[in-house]
């Protein structure tokens, strides 16, 4: 009889140490994501000149360049849109033209600019952001 209740609590034991075990791991995932997304949210909380748009582009291309080429589906993409109702203009361009025209001249001619950024979305497998837009005022 005592061998029997020994077992009954041992396999309870067992099987509430799994139990937290799987509970602790989950938080520690939600927590993971939770700091890969802040730096990215905060860009979606206020008004933001060029330099800010540069730096989550900077941020972004730094994050895709420590990606693996079978994880690039979990790549940042980040699209800007201009609209110069002066000049009558409308171009959205994404970050690798930017990056490959040069960020001095982005920030040069869009630097005084407000922006703002009108999207984030979210990869759907790993929950991590996964592109930002972002528009002039």
């Amino acid at each position: 009889m005592p061998k029997f209740f020994l077992t009954i609590i041992a396999v309870t034991l067992l099987v509430s140490l799994i139990i937290v075990g799987v509970i602790l791991n989950k938080r520690i995932a939600n927590n993971s994501i939770e700091l890969f997304n802040r730096p990215y949210e905060a860009y979606n909380s206020s008004s933001l000149n060029g330099a800010d748009v540069i730096s989550a582009i900077n941020r972004a291309k730094t994050y895709n360049n420590t990606l693996d080429e079978e994880e690039y589906e979990y790549k940042i993409d980040i699209k800007v849109r201009i609209i110069d109702e002066e000049l009558e203009t409308d171009i959205s361009v994404d970050m690798e033209k930017i990056y490959a025209s040069g960020i001095d001249q982005f920030i040069r001619f869009y630097g005084g600019y407000e922006f703002k950024c009108t999207e984030i979305s979210y990869n759907k497998t790993t929950g991590q952001v996964n592109s930002l837009a972002f528009e002039n005022k």
